[in-house]
């Protein structure tokens, strides 16, 4: 499955490329301050200045739905069930290519259940539909690459989890379907850095684990969050 270049190491893009195919299947195998009741803005991507993503996204206690654009790559759009204790019961995809209309036709159609340590995957292209099971930790998060609201979800659990750092199992998807432990530190009420391989974010949040704005010191790419634009 083919991957954005942003964010190589910590952000594998979980069944969101058009291009890929859904891996066979396996044989089977501390509380956060109280958000608003609904959330609504825009996350902005920029590196060296230059605006690379946007995803607009609306959050409530049970539920997110984004939408995340890059330009030169691909457009998702997913809805993500969310749990008392941070963590994602499912999470469903739509992906086509950036220029498509907004509301056509999805490329491709993905869907991830999670239950306990499994997460069934669904993949839909045209008439084919491709199923898989793939072994997780419990309380696993998916990612998309590279979506600020799905990062937030990482640092939510955290702050549920407990402790100044914290490690939160991740679904990366993908071929293979790989998955990974993200490291969370939390540094203050007002910080968290997450941490794959070699890769940093540093982000700005508030008490409840809400996502402020970042930055990937190494990539020169920060996040801006702001209302969304109609």
């Amino acid at each position: 499955m083919k991957r954005t270049a942003l964010l190589p190491l910590l952000f594998a893009a979980a069944c969101a490329a058009p291009a890929g195919r859904m891996p066979a299947a396996d044989s089977p195998a501390g509380g956060a301050a109280v958000m608003p009741a609904t959330q609504s803005g825009q996350f902005v991507l920029l590196q060296n200045a230059a605006p690379i993503a946007t995803e607009r996204f609306t959050r409530s206690a049970d539920r997110l739905e984004a939408e995340l654009v890059i330009p030169t790559q691909i457009r998702v759009s997913y809805t993500a069930d969310l749990t008392a204790d941070a963590t994602v019961r499912r999470i469903e995809l739509q992906a086509s290519p950036p220029d498509a209309p907004v509301g056509g036709a999805a490329a491709q159609r993905s869907s991830a259940t999670f239950q306990g340590d499994s997460v069934f995957l669904e993949q839909t292209e045209g008439e084919a539909v491709e199923t898989a099971r793939r072994q997780v930790r419990p309380g696993t998060i998916p990612y998309i690459n590279p979506s600020p609201s799905l990062m937030e979800q990482i640092v939510r659990r955290a702050r549920q989890i407990g402790g100044e750092r914290v490690e939160v199992p991740v679904f990366l998807g993908g071929e293979g379907a790989q998955t990974g432990a993200v490291s969370v530190t939390f540094m203050g009420a007002d910080s968290a850095r997450l941490v794959l391989g070699d890769v940093q974010v540093h982000l700005h949040i508030d008490a409840s684990g809400t996502l402020l704005g970042g930055r990937v010191p190494a990539q020169n790419v920060t996040i801006e969050r702001g209302a969304a634009q109609p």
